[in-house]
């Protein structure tokens, strides 16, 4: 891949509509499905929360690691380029890799349907089967149980502290909003947890 297809994968990503007024995982699921569910085949911590979440995804898997552990991890907003989002073992994904996952998605994708988080989420995941790692350690986009991150059928589930953020979508209260975001708990085990009492 040249550097003229990682331009035009970063154009036409950069192009997606991203909407907060429908946050169903149905579409990104259908396309999961048909790359054959990658999102299936390893562990994963779930990181949700109003701040701190980079730091704890960053922790989380520099500790992992330590432990000998192969590790993706998928943050956003990515620090220097969308290709930040995108890491296994603390590289982010080269440009004609970032090329190569967002050709692929977007061969299922072909109404281009999905918006810019939910194309990066789904590349993130792609390259994290595709390099059969351990564990991948993500950070949730907006809310908990609704965001395209809970896709995922993890294992662990981290929430950071919580703020008044996102209040028409996720509750007017710091409490409504802890309720939102301990969607990703579920029947999970939770790692770390600073919800209010």
């Amino acid at each position: 891949m040249s550097r003229s297809n990682y331009t035009r994968a970063i154009e036409d990503l950069t192009s997606r509509q991203s909407s907060l007024e429908d946050l169903s995982t149905d579409l990104l699921e259908s396309v999961l499905g048909l790359l054959g569910n990658p999102h299936q085949e390893y562990e994963s911590v779930l990181v949700a929360g109003t701040n701190g979440k980079g730091s704890v995804v960053e922790m989380t898997s520099h500790l992992l690691r330590h432990r000998g552990l192969s590790v993706g991890s998928n943050m956003s907003p990515g620090l220097t380029s969308p290709r930040d989002r995108i890491r296994v073992d603390g590289e982010k994904a080269s440009r004609e890799r970032f090329a190569d996952l967002y050709e692929t998605v977007s061969s299922v994708d072909e109404d281009n349907e999905l918006s810019f988080f939910e194309c990066v989420t789904a590349m993130a995941f792609l390259e994290f089967s595709e390099t059969d790692m351990d564990c991948a350690v993500v950070e949730v986009g907006i809310g908990g149980g609704r965001d395209a991150t809970s896709v995922l059928e993890n294992t662990y589930s981290a929430v950071t502290d919580v703020s008044l953020d996102h209040t028409d979508m996720l509750g007017s209260t710091r409490r409504e909003i802890a309720r939102s975001l301990a969607g990703v708990e579920g029947e999970r085990n939770v790692a770390a947890s600073h919800l209010v009492r």
